[in-house]
């Protein structure tokens, strides 16, 4: 696993998922079009999280401003039904708009059901470059 810089917020709404931290594998330029993460998920033993459980993937610029929101599967193949003993690794591709300009970002990472937003959400620093 790469070092990961995350900070992990844990919500009132625990559902049986954990996570380790998200990392950002390169540092695009401005208009190459994707900033690829990976974010590190574990599924707390006893519990089962529904095979729909999406993520909001919320990039926010230095003054706390939501520059753009992605949300997709949080893991391309679902997340298991029994406890995982190791970490579950989910590769994401989150779309730049040409115009968003280099800088520090601040990427926020929640996880969701069909119903409410779940604990944890994970908060992670972007680069992008010009």
């Amino acid at each position: 696993m790469p070092a990961l810089r995350s900070i992990i917020e844990p919500t009132d709404r625990q559902r049986g998922l954990s996570a380790l931290g998200c990392a950002q594998f390169s540092q695009p330029r401005t208009g190459d079009g994707f900033v690829e993460i990976a974010c590190f998920w574990r599924v707390e033993p006893g519990n089962q999280m529904p095979i729909s459980t999406k993520i909001s993937l919320r990039l926010m610029n230095e003054k706390g401003e939501q520059v753009l929101q992605s949300d997709q599967i949080i893991v391309a193949s679902g997340l298991p039904h029994i406890p995982y003993p190791k970490p579950i690794t989910a590769f994401y591709m989150i779309p730049l708009p040409p115009s968003l300009p280099a800088g520090s970002y601040t990427l926020r990472a929640i996880p969701y059901t069909d119903v409410e937003e779940i604990s944890p959400r994970v908060v992670t620093p972007v680069q992008v470059r010009p």
